[in-house]
């Protein structure tokens, strides 16, 4: 009966650590509380607290981290070129707690808007020198980088930009996949030799 369990046990194992449940939530600040002038205002609203079954065979999972509003206050404005800094801060609370990791941002460009042709233009968000954080094996990239934020065509009526991404959990490392195989071998091998010890008495 030990070794029926022993294969069970390995087989549990195995299946856990195909996927691996992460759970993590973002804040964000932007420089000057995102008031860019000219009528215009961004801000940012941070990702709720988020759960994903990550892959572990270094497999990215698509999310995302967050989105921006930008909107303005009259139809008839303009802007540019603006340049204000941005940073986005990971907390992760499963697999393991860990955070809050910061990525920094460059949201820069230009902004017009007028009754007849509506809004032009946009601001671009550049995530450097990196656009990823790696958090207790688990890698939270922005992608893709740099991306636009629209500009809103009409005063009042905001637009709405995602901040998209990937989560991508580090691989199980081979020799725990080989302590997995054993157990499972041994499992196999001792249950075998208990049958032909009871077929021969």
């Amino acid at each position: 009966m030990r070794y029926l369990v022993s294969v069970m046990l390995m087989l549990m194992l195995t299946q856990s650590a195909l996927a691996v449940a992460v759970s993590y939530s973002t804040t964000g600040v932007i420089g000057g509380g995102g008031v860019l002038g000219g009528g215009y205002t961004l801000s940012y609203t941070g990702q709720p607290l988020t759960l994903l079954n990550v892959l572990t065979f270094n497999t990215p999972q698509a999310t995302d981290f967050g989105s921006f509003q930008l909107v303005s206050a009259t139809n008839s404005s303009s802007i540019g070129p603006v340049s204000v800094p941005f940073t986005m801060s990971v907390t992760q609370f499963q697999p393991v707690p860990g955070g809050p990791a910061p990525l920094a941002a460059t949201i820069s460009g230009s902004l017009a808007i007028d009754p007849i042709n509506g809004g032009s233009g946009g601001l671009s968000v550049l995530f450097t020198p990196s656009s990823t954080v790696q958090i207790d094996g688990v890698v939270y990239a922005i992608n893709p980088n740099p991306f636009v934020i629209n500009p809103p065509s009409f005063a009042g009526v905001p637009t709405n930009t995602d901040i998209r991404g990937t989560l991508t959990v580090v691989p199980v490392p081979p020799a725990v996949w080989g302590g997995l195989s054993l157990m499972g071998l041994m499992g196999v091998k001792g249950y075998r030799r208990q049958r032909l010890n009871k077929a021969a008495v």
